[in-house]
């Protein structure tokens, strides 16, 4: 089993507090949001690519002082122009073998049990999307609507509308079953080589009918995800009242 971390990008939204250090290198709890995140992964596998761009050089050499297990670094150097799409194309292409193949987003934080939901080995060789709840008025991004966890719908809106009242929030992980492992490589290969901007999970939406997955509610579990100080802030401050941090 196989795990990507993207961590390429700069966190702009951030402001001037990314100026000086990459946003998945921020402090949580003391640790670093990415190193926290790593060491989770660890008690599953130790499989581990990061996907790295934005002053990758402070990355490589935390991440190398803190794990004494290997960890792939993969350099992103389009990072400035790329949503995310081609982070996981790199991270793909040279895998030759289908497996099961966990990909998460480098600036989401979970609480331990969350992260042993998210490696369940009930659900075997599934494809899985991960959610958070249901989709409200003070979000926007991914969303997921399914019956009987079967997904029957992705998207990804710029604002709520009551039209997307039954649909779910979605949080920064993919899991790629074997089954869907080189049809989904093929078809993100394809879509990065026309538009870098664009999100990962763009093919998969392109492409439901054919790509059948399962949503995995982790709406009981403490998470979080951020693009701004103030969300950085409350993932924080909600982490500590609950004894998680």
């Amino acid at each position: 089993m196989k795990v990507i971390i993207l961590a390429a990008g700069q966190g702009s939204r951030m402001g001037e507090i990314t100026k000086s250090i990459p946003k998945p290198l921020l402090d949580f709890g003391g640790s670093s949001i990415l190193s926290r995140l790593i060491a989770q992964i660890s008690d599953y596998t130790r499989d581990i690519s990061v996907v790295i761009g934005y002053k990758y050089h402070d990355v490589v050499s935390t991440l190398n002082q803190e794990f004494s297990f290997p960890i792939n670094f993969i350099i992103n150097k389009n990072y400035q122009i790329d949503i995310n799409i081609y982070s996981v194309y790199l991270a793909l292409s040279d895998i030759k073998i289908e497996q099961n193949l966990f990909i998460f987003e480098a600036d989401c934080v979970y609480e331990d049990k969350a992260i042993k939901k998210i490696f369940d080995t009930n659900l075997k060789n599934n494809s899985c999307w991960y959610s958070v709840g249901k989709f409200n008025n003070k979000q926007n991004g991914g969303i997921i609507l399914s019956n009987n966890n079967k997904v029957i719908d992705l998207k990804i809106v710029k604002k709520y509308s009551t039209k997307y009242k039954n649909y779910n929030k979605l949080i920064g992980i993919l899991k790629i079953g074997k089954k869907e492992f080189f049809d989904y490589k093929n078809l993100l290969i394809l879509s990065s080589k026309q538009n870098f901007s664009q999100y990962y999970l763009q093919p998969w939406i392109d492409n439901l009918s054919s790509l059948p997955c399962q949503e995995v509610d982790l709406s009981d579990y403490y998470t979080g995800a951020f693009n701004d100080i103030e969300t950085y802030k409350q993932c924080i401050k909600l982490f500590k009242e609950n004894n998680i941090l």
